[in-house]
């Protein structure tokens, strides 16, 4: 479900660290009414505070 929302989004991310908040917020205002939704954004955002993002990154 969410693997299709990002694929149809005009610039798809290529991994975790390119998702953004802005789309988090875009997935979250279409699907947090549904009980699925609320599942797939747990887990996303338990994949995204694991995410290791290189020190030279910033």
């Amino acid at each position: 479900m969410f693997a299709t929302f990002l694929s149809e989004l005009e610039n798809t991310p290529q991994d975790l660290d390119e998702v953004t908040v802005a789309i988090l917020k875009r997935w979250r205002t279409r699907h947090v009414s549904t009980t699925t939704g609320k599942a797939v954004l747990s887990t996303i955002r338990l994949l995204l505070r694991q995410v290791r993002f290189p020190r030279d990154a910033v």
